[in-house]
């Protein structure tokens, strides 16, 4: 049997192609680098980093700007991303919230449009209110043709594969809807689809703390709790991708009962749901907290609501948000000791009360954590907060450039 010819159009080719995405997703990464210093984080020869640099420039994905330091002689042109020329879509789909914006390559959201208040009877709302995002977005965009496609973050069960919502929680309809192809069908153009947590992941992963991190948790506190994992750079999906499920780990035996038939699941205990009928529990025992002014208006208790007696000192809302983060503590500690992560990002609607919510997360880690795994982990709040879904989601369009597959 004839070995392969190292040499061959389809070898070169590869090869090619390979250090063309190298010196991509260098670039993109180091925000602003010379041929020289490509050559010395590389082994790709300086002659072919000229050559690929060229092209990149052509395609309008790489421009000049400025010039580096000089170590003797001339000083180096300095090489980044360009900003100005294709764009992705990112769409972040909630229960009664859809956003949207178009990013360019550096992660800028240069247009940013938002849907509230919805009530999707059906898969048709559904994606008539994702479609309305879409061209609202591309109304003002002179440059259709420089769009690469467009990313969505869905809740629920995902079949990224086939594009394919498999169950979601929010919607007794949302049952193996084919999400992409409706969606494709109906704006004509190349759709990604993720898990939403995921997706706020990689936005994450892309341009918030993750970045560089090649180990961490991202949990997302709001209405539900959601995880993802990140192991050695990558998201890790499980055997069925349903790998994360934080929230229906359970930390309490025969507690709360939870919307998946079980008790005392992180979600049932510690979510932003159970979190508002907790405090409908104290309301209709007569305590006193600036979470029920309104409800002699008949106004239902909110998140915010919580969240702003918490930012004003209530002490039956602080003690609310101090009970949930330690029971989101208990379960991430378990996650810690199982995985080890560098890293925990905190993020979600919950994260209003980041200060109180964090302290609190922190000491039931330390407190049901091995100390070891529990002192290696940093645990901080998102910067990116609602951006995070967006910018991972055009980053499911933009990676196709800037990750080998």
């Amino acid at each position: 049997m004839k070995g392969q010819n190292l040499q061959s159009p389809t070898n070169r080719e590869f090869r090619k192609r390979e250090a063309r995405h190298t010196i991509l997703t260098l670039i993109h990464a180091q925000g602003a680098i010379s041929q020289t210093g490509i050559a010395a984080k590389t082994k790709i020869r300086p002659g072919t980093i000229q050559m690929l640099v060229n092209e990149l420039i052509d395609d309008r994905l790489v421009r000049k700007t400025g010039e580096g330091e000089s170590r003797g002689g001339r000083r180096p042109t300095l090489l980044e991303v360009d900003p100005d020329h294709h764009f992705a879509i990112g769409l972040f789909a909630e229960e009664k919230k859809i956003t949207g914006g178009l990013v360019n390559l550096k992660g800028t959201i240069v247009n940013f449009k938002e849907l509230k208040n919805l009530n999707h009877k059906s898969q048709d709302e559904f994606v008539e209110s994702a479609a309305e995002i879409v061209h609202e977005l591309l109304h003002d965009f002179p440059g259709k043709e420089d769009l690469l496609g467009i990313g969505i973050g869905i809740p629920g069960l995902v079949d990224r594969k086939n594009g394919i919502g498999i169950r979601c929680n929010y919607y007794d309809w949302w049952k193996n809807i084919p999400v992409r192809s409706l969606l494709q069908d109906k704006i004509g153009a190349t759709f990604y689809i993720e898990n939403d947590t995921r997706t706020a992941a990689i936005g994450e992963k892309w341009y918030g703390k993750g970045k560089g991190i090649k180990n961490f948790l991202y949990i997302s506190l709001g209405e539900t709790v959601g995880m993802a994992i990140v192991i050695n750079g990558d998201l890790y999906y499980g055997f069925g991708e349903s790998a994360g499920e934080l929230g229906h780990t359970i930390i309490q035996i025969d507690g709360d009962r939870c919307t998946c038939g079980n008790r005392g699941c992180a979600e049932a205990m510690a979510s932003g749901t159970a979190l508002k009928r907790k405090a409908g529990v104290l309301y209709r025992e007569g305590v006193q907290s600036l979470i029920f002014d309104d409800i002699k208006q008949n106004k239902e208790i909110t998140l915010d609501k919580i969240i702003d007696a918490v930012i004003l000192n209530d002490k039956v809302a602080y003690n609310l948000i101090s009970e949930t983060g330690e029971n989101i503590g208990i379960a991430v500690g378990n996650m810690v000791n199982i995985l080890n992560p560098e890293l925990i990002i905190l993020d979600g609607s919950l994260m209003r009360a980041k200060d109180v919510l964090t302290e609190s997360i922190v000491k039931s880690i330390k407190t049901h954590c091995f100390p070891k795994p529990a002192a290696e982990a940093k645990v901080l709040p998102s910067e990116l907060g609602a951006r995070s879904g967006i910018l991972g989601a055009s980053s499911l369009v933009t990676r196709q450039l800037f990750e080998m597959r």
